[in-house]
C-alpha cells in the first residue's frame, strides 16, 4: 500500500466507522420462532467470526448457527472488497442449513439492511431446497 493512499483510505474507513458507531451486536441466540420454524431444530446459539476487512468496521463476516452442539447452519457475507461511503447499507449472505449427518438440506440469500442496532432481514431468496428453519434473522454490526 502506499503512503499516499493511507489518508483516502483512513477517510473511508472513519467515514464507515462513525456510520455504524451506534450500532450494538444482536444477540448471540437466535432462536426465532417463524412460520417456516422446524420444530424439531432449536437454534441455541450463533457464533459470528470477525475477520478480514468487514472486521476493521466491525462487521463478521461468517456465522455459524448450532442447536446444542451440533452445527445446523453456516453463513457468509458476499463482499466485494471494496470499502466505500455507503457500501455497507446492505450486506447480502449467503446461507447453508444442514441435516442430520450434515447434508446440504437448504441453500438461500438473505439481503440484510443497516439499521441503528445492526442489520435486519429485507429479503430472502431461497437457491436450492426448503428453508425449515430461521437461524439468521439479524446480523450484528459495530462490535
Amino acid at each position: 500500500m502506499k503512503t499516499t493512499n493511507l489518508p483516502l483510505i483512513l477517510i473511508v474507513l472513519t467515514a464507515i466507522t462513525v456510520s455504524l458507531i451506534s450500532c450494538k451486536p444482536q444477540s448471540q441466540s437466535n432462536g426465532t420462532n417463524t412460520s417456516t420454524q422446524d420444530a424439531s431444530v432449536h437454534v441455541t446459539r450463533v457464533e459470528y467470526k470477525y475477520e478480514g476487512i468487514l472486521a476493521m468496521v466491525g462487521v463478521p463476516n461468517r456465522a455459524t448457527a448450532y442447536a446444542g452442539d451440533v452445527v445446523v447452519a453456516r453463513a457468509e457475507v458476499k463482499f466485494d472488497g471494496k470499502l466505500e461511503p455507503g457500501s455497507l447499507k446492505t450486506i447480502e449472505v449467503e446461507e447453508t442449513h444442514y441435516g442430520p449427518g450434515g447434508n446440504t438440506v437448504f441453500r438461500g440469500k438473505i439481503l440484510f439492511q443497516a439499521q441503528f442496532s445492526g442489520y435486519v432481514v429485507q429479503t430472502e431468496t431461497p437457491i436450492e431446497g426448503e428453508r425449515r428453519f430461521r437461524a439468521f434473522g439479524d446480523w450484528p454490526a459495530g462490535k
